[in-house]
């Protein structure tokens, strides 16, 4: 098992690289010899490649759902134990739990899709849009009746600690907003 001590720089690919244990059973291969905790978006990652490596090919990830549920160690082996839940004509769903020491320390729900036209693939007319900078300036609606209220406005004031003397909240800020229909 490869292990990356101070100084030394793994790839993207090392650091998600799995080793299949058994079916549906993987594996972390890189440790880190510095005292870190475990990287959540690296365990996430490294779940939804132990997730994908159980679906066909032609599918790709749709959705995900994770939960980090305790911390972990950079310096030891995560296991990562997949459920095939469903294998359908266009979808899959897994499971996955990442163990470390026998503990949970995040599980995952993810699904797999064949890829393929969306519902606007078929529309090839676009509409003209304006850029954020063309739309009409307007106010929020929270914003009326402030009248730009700033620090040593006497008539608003912010909730805060009695004398304080805190001013109305900051001021309501011209913005500019667009739309798009989907």
């Amino acid at each position: 098992m490869p292990v990356t001590g101070p100084g030394e720089e793994p790839g993207v690919l090392d650091v998600l690289d799995l080793e299949e244990i058994d079916r549906d059973l993987y594996r972390s291969t890189l440790l880190f010899t510095d005292p870190l905790p475990l990287y959540g978006g690296q365990v996430a990652a490294q779940a939804l490649r132990a997730a994908g490596a159980t679906v066909a090919a032609d599918r790709l990830p749709h959705s995900l759902h994770g939960y980090f549920l305790r911390s972990g160690d950079a310096g030891r082996p995560v296991v990562f134990r997949v459920d095939r839940d469903r294998d359908g004509g266009s979808f899959s769903a897994r499971r996955v739990v990442a163990l470390q020491g026998g503990e949970v320390v995040f599980n995952m729900s993810a699904s797999f899709a064949v890829a393929g036209d969306g519902p606007t693939a078929g529309s090839t007319a676009r509409r003209s849009r304006s850029r954020p900078t063309a739309c009409p300036a307007t106010r929020s609606p929270a914003c009326s009746g402030w009248r730009d209220a700033g620090p040593g406005s006497p008539t608003r004031r912010r909730p805060g600690p009695p004398g304080s003397g805190r001013a109305a909240g900051p001021r309501c800020p011209t913005t500019r907003c667009c739309t798009r229909a989907c």
